[in-house]
């Protein structure tokens, strides 16, 4: 099956688009499968998968088709690094896989994560992050405050925290000091006057 597509000028991974408009396409990387057979991967939205194929003269030919049960396009980023073969993953590819960590690791939603990983982690612009997820700008600056606002949350959180056993650092110290005197009083009662 072979399609027409309408690729950006940007290109990765020895020319491929990394956005095929048309299908909706975005690089995710290439597979190795074999000498010397190298797969295209991208994340086709309207399929919801990330699909392998050959892109030839303009044209992406979807071959197959990686499925994973999850349609996020993190999950699906990670789940391709974990085959059998070798996966070399485009920019966009590289921030995806950093977006499933940053949601694993964290009380980012997986969208605000895909978000803060392709703006502020792999410094695309707020279009292209727009058309990388299929979403408005407008989402990408709604999920990108809210990733940054529950960063800054998380952050307070843990300086609170660094200060709460600080202080109890210090607390202990003190207390420690102040028995160390009482005990030195009750030892040598006339060297404590």
């Amino acid at each position: 099956m072979s399609c027409t597509s309408t690729p950006t000028d940007e290109t990765e991974l020895g020319g491929l688009p990394l956005l095929i408009p048309d299908q909706e396409g975005v690089l995710i990387g290439c597979v190795e499968i074999g000498e010397p057979r190298t797969l295209a991967a991208y994340y086709i939205h309207w399929r919801g998968h990330i699909m392998l194929g050959v892109y030839e003269d303009g044209e992406f030919a979807p071959a197959s088709t990686f499925e994973h049960e999850s349609q996020i396009m993190a999950d699906q980023v990670q789940a391709l690094t974990t085959l059998d073969a070798e996966v070399q993953l485009s920019t966009i590819g590289r921030a995806l896989l950093k977006a499933w960590h940053i949601a694993d690791l964290s009380s980012l939603a997986q969208k605000e994560a895909h978000v803060y990983a392709l703006r502020e982690l792999a410094g695309f612009s707020r279009q292209l992050t727009a058309d990388i997820l299929n979403v408005s700008p407008s989402t990408v600056d709604s999920h990108l405050q809210v990733a940054k606002r529950k960063r800054r949350e998380a952050q307070n959180l843990l300086s609170l925290d660094q200060q709460k056993a600080q202080d109890q650092q210090s607390s202990t110290y003190d207390h420690d000091s102040i028995l160390v005197e009482v005990i030195n009083e009750i030892d040598d009662p006339q060297r404590a006057r």
